[in-house]
C-alpha cells in the first residue's frame, strides 16, 4: 500500500491566535498525524496543495525559515519508510513514526514525569518540589494557551521560548522567576541530549538568552537586630518563639530555614552546631556563642524527652515519611515567615521580614564591623569567594554612599 504524506492546519485556533502544522501520514485511509512545532497565524499563510517547500506564504515573514522547517521533516519521515522498506518491513503510517523516532514525536510532559520520579527516588525532595511546580505550569500553558494536550521537543525553540518567556509574565512572574523556571527546563533540554532523546544542535538555548535582573538583598542592622533581642514579648507565644528562631539562625551564621526546622539534638555536639546543609549536601560546623546556648537551654528543658528535633515545630514520627516531612518543613516555614512579617509590624521594623534574612544579616553586619571576606565565605559555606563577593555585593550601597559623602 502507498503511504502520503501532507501537511495541514490544526482545526483549532490557539488561544494566542495561531494555527499549528500538522504532518499527516496516510495509507488506505488509515491517517496518523503528529505535530511540527510550525505555526501561521492566518490560515491564508498556509497552502495545502502548494509545491513542495513553499506551503507557506511569502506573507508570513518568517516563511522561508518555515519552509525549510517542513521539508527537513518530511524528508525525516520519507527516510524512516525507506530504512523499514530496506529492513524487509512492511510500512504503515504507525511503523513509520516509530521508525523515524525522533523529536518530533518525543513528549516532553512524558519525559519530565520520568524525571520527576527519579528525585523523588534520589530524596531530592525540595528540588522535585520545584521541579513539579515549574512543568505544571508550563503543562497550565500548554493546554489553556496552545490548546494542546501535550509537548514535544520539537517544539521548544527559541520562538517558543520568547513567547512562554511573554506569557509568564502576564501571569505576574518577576524577571527572576521566570529565570528560575526556564533554568529548569534547559536542565532537562541537557538531560534529554545526553540521553540522546534530541540532538545537541537542536538545543535552543543555544540562540536563546535566560535574562536576570540584579537584586538588593534585605537585611536588618545591627540596632534593628538588637530591638528584637530586646522585644519585651509574652513567654511561648508565638511572636515569642519565633523571635528565638529567627535570632539562633543570626548566632549561627544564617541558617536556612528547611535545615532549620529539622535541626535534632543530635546535631549538637561539644558546644558546636554540626548538620547537613539539604541545599548542597555540605557540612556545616559551627560554634555556638553564648547567646545561641541560651536559647537552646529553655527548649532543652522544655521540650518532651523523646523529642528528636530541638524546636517544636516537627513530631518525630514525620521523620518515616520523606514526602510529609517536606510538605510539612514548607508549611512551617510559611508560617514562620507570617509571624516574623507580625513582629516586625510589632517592633516597627519596616522591612519585610523573613527567615533567611537572618543569613542576610549575619553576612551584612559581619561585613560592616570588619570581617575578612574569608571568614564570611567559610561561615556561609561558599564554594568560593567569588560567590560570596557577589553575595556581599548586593548589601553595599551603605559604602558607596560613605564615599559619596566623604567627597
Amino acid at each position: 500500500m502507498i503511504v502520503s504524506y501532507n501537511f495541514e492546519l490544526h482545526h483549532v485556533k490557539r488561544a494566542n491566535g495561531e494555527y499549528p502544522v500538522l504532518i499527516r501520514i496516510t495509507q488506505n485511509r488509515s491517517h496518523i498525524r503528529r505535530r511540527t512545532g510550525i505555526k501561521v497565524s492566518n490560515r491564508s499563510y498556509f497552502n495545502a496543495k502548494a509545491k513542495s517547500g513553499r506551503w507557506i506564504s511569502k506573507s508570513d515573514p518568517e516563511y522561508k525559515i518555515k519552509n525549510k522547517r517542513l521539508k527537513t521533516i518530511l524528508n525525516d519521515f520519507e527516510n524512516a519508510q525507506i530504512k523499514l522498506e530496506e529492513s524487509g518491513i512492511k510500512p504503515s503510517p504507525s511503523s513509520i513514526v516509530t521508525r523515524q523516532g525522533s523529536e518530533y514525536k518525543q513528549s516532553l510532559f512524558g519525559f519530565t514525569n520520568h524525571q520527576y520520579k527519579l528525585l523523588i527516588q534520589k530524596e531530592q525532595l525540595n528540588y522535585a518540589k520545584h521541579f513539579k511546580s515549574v512543568f505544571k505550569k508550563l503543562k497550565d500553558y500548554t493546554t489553556e494557551v496552545l490548546n494542546e494536550k501535550d509537548l514535544l521537543f520539537s517544539e521548544i525553540t527559541v520562538g517558543f521560548l520568547n513567547e512562554y518567556e511573554a506569557y509568564l509574565k502576564t501571569i505576574g512572574n518577576k524577571t527572576n522567576t521566570i529565570a528560575k523556571n526556564l533554568r529548569i527546563i534547559r536542565a532537562v533540554i541537557n538531560d534529554a541530549i545526553i540521553e540522546d532523546i534530541i540532538p545537541y544542535e537542536k538545543n535552543p538555548f543555544h540562540k536563546y538568552s535566560i535574562k536576570k535582573e540584579a537584586t538588593h538583598k534585605i537585611a536588618l542592622t545591627e540596632v534593628e537586630v538588637r530591638r528584637i533581642e530586646n522585644a519585651d514579648l509574652e513567654v511561648n507565644t508565638s511572636l515569642w518563639h519565633v523571635r528565638n528562631y529567627f535570632l539562633f539562625s543570626y548566632y549561627c551564621a544564617g541558617i536556612r530555614a528547611s535545615d532549620f526546622i529539622q535541626l535534632k539534638w543530635s546535631n549538637i555536639v561539644d558546644g558546636r552546631l554540626i548538620y547537613i546543609m539539604g541545599k548542597n549536601k555540605k557540612q556545616v560546623n559551627i560554634k555556638l556563642n553564648d547567646k545561641a546556648k541560651s536559647i537552646l537551654d529553655f527548649y532543652s528543658k522544655s521540650s518532651k524527652k523523646d523529642s528528636l528535633y530541638i524546636f517544636p515545630l516537627l513530631p518525630n514520627q514525620v521523620q518515616k515519611d520523606k514526602l510529609k516531612l517536606l510538605n510539612l518543613v514548607n508549611s512551617k516555614n510559611v508560617q514562620i515567615n507570617k509571624d516574623l512579617k507580625r513582629l516586625a509590624l510589632k517592633l516597627s521594623i519596616y522591612k519585610s521580614l523573613s527567615f533567611h534574612i537572618a543569613r542576610h544579616s549575619f553576612s551584612d553586619i559581619s561585613r560592616t564591623k570588619g570581617a575578612d571576606l574569608y571568614s564570611i565565605s567559610k561561615a556561609l559555606n561558599h564554594s568560593n569567594l567569588k560567590i560570596t563577593e557577589a553575595y556581599l555585593a548586593s548589601f553595599d550601597q551603605d559604602a558607596a554612599d560613605s564615599l559619596v559623602e566623604n567627597l
